[in-house]
């Protein structure tokens, strides 16, 4: 079973279609011991990249600041760059660079809440680009890597196990893009192929707005003073995303 495109093709629709899903997400792992971890700021805490999840932020910021800035196609090939090794990838070329920086309109519509085609989004090494897209609007975009998908497949799995049947899969089986000796593909999840180029696409777009989606449950849990979340950090996308890459990295 392969992603499915949603009509309208919009993040509001998406959004209600895995409400459900999102909000179990949300309690879950503020509740269960996962990984020798329990509760968001715990998970988020034991990130590790480059430094500790303090940098990992800040670097973020510190890109997605550089990114606002960015003035001509020299400089987005620049910050694109620096992202990459940062990353510890392979830059891309010039035209490459071209169609990363012509997609971010792509992104834009889609982040206004509007229809828009995505077939000319540039998708190629998905694990790549997605971080110079995140680093573009960090809370609206997210890094789509193998580490990544492998802690949102683990959830996936955990639900569809919870419930007895593997519900919304066309929107919630993730293509798992493989990384350097990150370990096998999650059982279940199809490898990103050369063959299904929208998949990576729909991928990319779909876990974005599930973490967003995410990110808001966690701000609704964390104004009751009930929580044990952190009422005065500000969740986005992003934070999640790196609890994903967390929980993906100890899962591998």
């Amino acid at each position: 079973m392969a992603l499915k495109i949603i009509t309208p093709f919009m993040s509001d629709n998406y959004r209600t279609m895995i409400s459900g899903f999102a909000g179990w997400v949300a309690e879950y792992v503020q509740s269960s011991r996962i990984q020798g971890r329990t509760g968001w700021m715990s998970q988020l805490q034991g990130y590790s990249w480059h430094g500790d999840w303090r940098e990992g932020i800040s670097k973020r910021r510190k890109f997605h600041e550089r990114m606002v800035c960015v003035q001509s196609e020299q400089d987005f090939h620049q910050v694109a760059g620096d992202i990459l090794s940062w990353g510890r990838m392979k830059p891309f070329g010039f035209e490459e660079v071209r169609s990363l920086r012509r997609s971010l309109t792509i992104l834009d519509t889609l982040r206004e809440g509007k229809d828009t085609p995505i077939h000319d989004l540039f998708i190629e090494r998905v694990a790549a680009s997605s971080k110079i897209y995140e680093m573009h609007d960090p809370a609206s975009w997210v890094i789509y890597d193998s580490r990544v998908v492998r802690g949102l497949a683990i959830l996936v799995t955990t639900w569809w196990k919870m419930n007895g049947r593997e519900t919304m899969d066309s929107v919630l089986r993730f293509p798992w893009p493989p990384g350097r000796g990150d370990g096998r593909c999650p059982p279940g999840f199809p490898r990103v192929a050369s063959t299904a180029p929208n998949q990576p696409r729909l991928g990319f777009i779909y876990a974005s707005w599930l973490l967003g989606a995410i990110a808001e449950k966690i701000r609704r849990m964390s104004r009751n003073s009930a929580n044990a979340i952190d009422q005065d950090f500000d969740w986005q996308a992003y934070h999640v995303e790196m609890v994903l890459f967390t929980l993906g990295k100890h899962a591998a």
